[in-house]
């Protein structure tokens, strides 16, 4: 009775393999052994495979059962064989009688064997199952893998040992025996060719899919690991448990069935608040969370934030009376249309039924019914959403997401794949009919899937189909930017749906909407004293609750404080995220294991190729909140020391699930590798430095030396610099031999006995030759080192440390967070304790944020900006001496000092004029600069640190040049003058998304001219290094270390130390005058003393009050 079945074994598992890779967009080959189907996706995307495969083969899959008993492809062949139409299965055409391979023994079922891919070759030759004389697999095709023939061997065994059992009948033996000959067995047969796999963006991944994750059966091992996991979750969480099992019998509650399998049963509750503030929560059981769930999206400003609940407070003393209309709306609505551009709102209840009434509204605005919808997005539950691709006989539907949604209510949905060419094409080949396209602008399945250039497209087609956009901001809205995706990419949208964050916490859902979209719900604007009314026929449009006036009044509390606060919050949140993401992911590469974290604004998801449950208990285990669809949100409530509670939590669970094979680790089968991570590449800047090094003098190393008076433990220093290697990346980093990628040496492989040397020196000559003799030694930043350290014992109780770094490696920045750190460290080695210094920011977070910067919608406008701004302005044309230098060239170096009363006046002139004392610095620069060139137009190139507040702790190169063009017309007063170059630095600062040393890269071969403006002149402020107390010691700064080389012809360093600003000009001396170069301190302070005492005096009458000035004073 089984010839059928067992005809169509191995064609059903190929194909049912193919169906549901396709589904999942994974490899048909990874599911073969023992991929399970819940690992996939969640249990709205496995139904959508159910009726897919319902569809196929005749014969319903229940959704619990792939959660229980029809767990793998091999499990499901033998469900399908047992429950589906003869005539559903496929069938092998028999191979001619010469083809068949002549008669053996019997063949005994091997062990499991290896997964390996399948055959190129679609047509292999194999019987359907052991038959007399015909060994099992003796038809593979020549060169077939043997791994893939052991396997068909094993699952047709496991077939008919199921199918006996399912009949009746008394089971195959197993492991060994033999399986005999029977009677009358069928022939061998030609495999039919795989099916075809549907077209990119027309059958995409279901709503809930997790592409690609997949994990093996569970094994005794990890099912003894997820008993003991599951025993200590309830035993921490027993108040909620317990709840759990008494909440279920009065109230169905979809969210203690998500992601549902036996293995984690015991776990599978919702954890039951007590209380929450801010970041935290606290459950019944009196268990303390930091929450990453955060009311779904919706507390951007952390669990009852005052304003909120002054409002609320406030409001219920009024009471909330509904019927009438509270004043509140119109304070509500005017705060969104301010924030998002919109031109009027309607208030509903939530996102669900704002999303429905936006539809709803674009079909009545266009007179047409279709809508696109995109695969792995969210809108809510109401019946039209709920849509699944189809395909039947080669043509294109939908069908129902789940039971008891009627076909009829997605019929006219169109369900694509999001950011493809061919969804784009299908828009614009279907427009006329559509009333609207409705995305998610990012979706919370795929927070790392950003694209503003097919949304831009879309707008475009949309826009000339007159089809509606509809933008579902119900998470990204007032999260990303007060105007949500529509002001972070510049796209307007005809209708936008929001909710979560805008109602405090309160049920809430906004429609809004431009272009006379709205008009729809009440026939337009009119007016009272005149003829006009209602001009549009309505639609349907209502709701008790709408309005309500204590949502409005929570709405109106965040509203206000998000106008207040301005887009810095939604900004500043959004660096925190991602240096915390970029933290998460610099851990799991150290850790090696294959998890990422993906992020857009303050949303981030973990991306793993295997069942990510036990990691997720983990982290409740450990006091992170998280909720069952595994998408996880930050707050403005949120703080250093909950990020690092979190950080700390994951980085724990990670190491115990990889200690208990949790981790794909310790499968049967093997598993591909995971692909080297691929090495970090260098900046632009870091590059350049690297081009212009190549004269093997020390022309590009940062020195400071610091007088150590007291007992030092020499042991404790050099532990301690090893520690301060070991902490940060960049002191292990070289550059490749092509120049753009950086070596990252492992902690293991730095050498410890050269990173800090030791010498004596006798006398003051002594120490002056090792001085020199250590300023000469070249840093070799390709083939040797980034980073040396040496401490002199100059006398018993005083020693000189010297710390020197490749400027590839650090900037001026750098150094105070290098020097707290080795302190921190040092003391720590002499009290035998722990340094208690926050995680490292690493050099590779700072890489991944200027990537995504100079990537970002701004980085473009500001490259344009730059070009603009420099074309046409010379080089600045120094008086050099004509005569060839060797580059990098000798240096020289004079200095002024600013003291304390003269910068007393400078402070007051600033505040007089309303600008800083940094901004009469450069003008002062600037000002002398013209004068040596005779120039109007003079370029003045301004380092900056470049970070932003949560990476300004990084170690590296990641100063920026800000570029400034000083004009001087000669009427031009002083005061005019230095708020011109105030004006100049806010601009240049503000425009840093797109930096100097990658606007010079892009313009090359016109970026050699500019780089040549750039590097004839620079000038670089600091703040003076203060060394924080050492053990036992006394530290003071030494400041005259030599400098032996420059990579400019003129540059002015200012040092805002304690004495006052220390000005450091140095100077290429040989191509630089010497008695000019002697000149310039005295002038440079000359001329900025007199523009700080005349500042309504023309700067032109100043040029000629310079005693000591370079031309003579003429």
């Amino acid at each position: 009775m089984f010839d059928h079945e067992e005809s169509a074994v191995e064609p059903l598992l190929q194909e049912i393999a193919g169906i549901v890779g396709d589904y999942f967009d994974v490899e048909p080959e990874r599911l073969y052994h023992d991929a399970v189907f819940a690992d996939l996706g969640d249990s709205m995307s496995l139904l959508g495979m159910a009726q897919r495969l319902e569809d196929r083969y005749g014969c319903k899959v229940p959704l619990r059962q792939l959660f229980t008993d029809v767990r793998t492809v091999p499990e499901l062949a033998a469900y399908l064989l047992a429950h589906a139409p003869a005539e559903k299965l496929p069938r092998e055409e028999a191979v001619p009688p010469s083809a068949a391979a002549p008669a053996t023994d019997a063949v005994a079922v091997p062990a499991p064997a290896p997964v390996l891919p399948r055959p190129a070759d679609s047509r292999a030759t194999v019987p359907a199952a052991p038959a007399a004389g015909v060994p099992v697999g003796g038809g593979a095709p020549p060169g077939a893998s043997t791994a893939v023939q052991e396997l068909i061997k094993e699952q047709l065994a496991v077939m008919q040992r199921q199918l006996q059992l399912l009949a009746g009948g008394e089971p195959v033996p197993a492991d060994g025996a033999a399986i005999g000959p029977g009677a009358g067995g069928p022939p061998p047969v030609t495999l039919a060719p795989a099916r075809p796999a549907a077209a990119s963006g027309v059958v995409p991944l279901a709503p809930g899919a997790r592409s690609g994750v997949i994990s093996p059966v569970e094994t005794a091992e990890r099912a003894r690991y997820l008993k003991e996991l599951a025993d200590r979750v309830g035993a921490r969480t027993k108040g909620s448990k317990e709840f759990a099992q008494r909440f279920r019998t009065m109230v169905a509650d979809s969210r203690s069935t998500v992601g549902f399998r036996p293995s984690i049963k015991e776990m599978l509750y919702p954890i039951v608040a007590e209380r929450g503030q801010g970041s935290r929560l606290w459950d019944i059981d009196g268990n303390e969370y930091v929450d990453l769930t955060l009311g779904y999206g919706v507390h951007l400003l952390g669990h009852n934030p005052p304003a909120v609940m002054s409002a609320v407070r406030e409001r219920l003393d009024v009471g909330f009376s509904l019927g009438p209309r509270t004043q509140l709306v119109e304070d509500v609505a005017a705060g969104i249309i301010e924030l998002t551009g919109m031109e009027r709102v309607a208030f509903l209840n939530s996102g669900t039924e704002a999303v429905m009434t936006a539809v709803r509204l674009a079909r009545a605005a266009t007179g047409r019914d279709k809508i696109v919808v995109f695969s792995t997005a969210y809108h809510g539950h109401f019946d039209s959403v709920l849509a699944v691709p189809a395909r039947e006989n080669g043509v294109f539907g939908t069908r129902p997401l789940a039971p008891g949604i009627s076909p009829h209510a997605v019929e006219n949905v169109y369900v694509l794949e999001f950011g493809t060419d061919e969804a784009l094409d299908f828009i614009n080949k279907h427009g006329a009919d559509l009333a609207a396209v409705l995305t998610e602008p990012v979706t919370l399945r795929t927070p790392g899937v950003q694209r503003p250039d097919f949304l831009r497209a879309v707008r475009e087609i949309t826009r000339s189909h007159g089809t509606k956009l509809i933008f579902d901001e119900m998470v990204t809205g007032f999260r990303c930017h007060p105007a949500g995706v529509q002001g972070l990419y510049g796209i307007e949208a005809d209708l936008a749906t929001y909710g979560k964050i805008v109602g405090g916490g309160m049920p809430i859902g906004v429609i809004a909407g431009r272009g006379g979209v709205m008009d729809s719900i009440d026939g337009g604007v009119w007016n009272f004293g005149d003829d006009t009314g209602p001009r549009v026929e309505s639609t349907f449009f209502g709701g008790t609750f709408n309005q309500h006036p204590l949502t409005m009044a929570t709405a109106k509390a965040v509203l206000d404080h998000l106008r207040a606060q301005g887009p810095d919050l939604q900004r500043n949140l959004d660096r925190r995220t991602a240096l915390f993401t970029d933290q998460l992911n610099a851990d799991f590469r150290e850790l090696d294991v294959p998890i990422e974290a993906h992020t857009f604004s303050s949303v981030f998801k973990f991306e793993h190729q295997a069942n990510m449950d036990p990691f997720y208990f983990n982290l409740l285990d450990r006091g992170v909140f998280v909720w069952e669809l595994r998408n996880f949100f930050l707050s403005t409530a949120h703080e250093q020391a909950d990020l690092d509670h979190i950080r700390t939590a994951v980085r724990e669970s990670v190491e115990e699930l990889r200690e208990h094979g949790m981790l794909g680790g310790s499968r049967t089968a093997p598993v591909a590798p995971r692909p080297r991570e691929a090495a970090p590449r260098s900046t632009h800047a870091q590059r350049q430095l690297r081009a212009l090094d190549q004269g093997g003098v020390p022309a590009f190393e940062m020195s400071l030396g610091f007088w150590l008076d007291g007992s030092l433990d020499r042991a404790a220093l050099r532990a301690a610099v090893q520690d301060l290697v070991a902490r940060h990346e960049t002191l292990r980093t070289t550059f490749a031999p092509d120049g753009d990628t950086l070596v990252v040496r492992p902690v293991r492989e730095a050498p410890p006995g050269d990173v800090l040397t030791e010498h004596t020196c006798g006398d003051e000559d002594d120490l002056g030759r090792f001085l020199r003799s250590w300023a000469e030694k070249p840093l070799d930043p390709v083939d040797g080192e980034v980073f040396r350290a040496a401490v002199v014992e100059a006398a018993p109780e005083r020693h000189l440390l010297l710390v020197t770094v490749h400027h590839a490696a650090v900037d001026g920045w750098s150094y105070s967070v290098l020097l707290d750190d080795l302190v921190a460290l040092y003391n720590a080695r002499c009290r035998g304790t722990s340094p208690e210094l926050p995680p490292a920011v690493q050099f590779r977070d700072y890489l991944a944020w200027h990537e995504r910067v100079v990537a970002g919608p701004t980085a473009a406008r500001h490259r344009d900006f730059w070009h603009a701004l420099l074309k046409g302005v010379p080089a600045p044309e120094l008086p050099l001496s004509g005569q060839p230098a060797p580059f990098p060239y000798r240096a020289v170096r004079h200095r002024v000092l600013l003291d304390p009363e003269f910068c007393g006046q400078m402070r007051e002139a600033a505040r007089n004029e309303g600008v800083t004392v940094f901004a009469y610095l450069v003008a002062a620069w600037g000002a002398l600069l013209q004068r040596l060139t005779g120039q109007d137009d003079i370029l003045v190139p301004v380092a900056s640190a470049r970070r932003p507040q949560e990476l300004d702790r990084t170690v590296g190169y990641c100063s920026n040049l800000v570029p400034l063009v000083v004009r001087r017309p000669a009427d031009t007063l002083v005061g005019d003058y230095v708020g011109d170059v105030l004006m100049q630095l806010v601009t240049g600062l503000e425009r840093q998304d797109y930096p100097f040393a990658d606007l010079l890269t892009d313009l090359a071969p016109e970026g050699e001219g500019l780089r040549g403006k750039l590097f004839t002149t620079g000038m670089s402020f600091y703040r003076q290094v203060v060394v924080p107390p050492m053990e036992g010691l006394t530290v003071s700064e030494a400041d005259s270390l030599p400098l032996t080389h420059t990579g400019n012809p003129l540059a002015l360093n200012i040092v805002d130390s304690e004495d006052g600003f220390r000005c450091e000009f140095d100077a290429a001396a040989d191509l630089v005058d010497p008695g000019l170069v002697e000149r310039l301190p005295g002038y440079y302070r000359s001329l900025l003393g007199a523009m700080v005492a005349n500042g309504e005096r023309p700067l032109g009458e100043l040029d000629h009050e310079g005693e000591d000035g370079p031309d003579g004073g003429h």
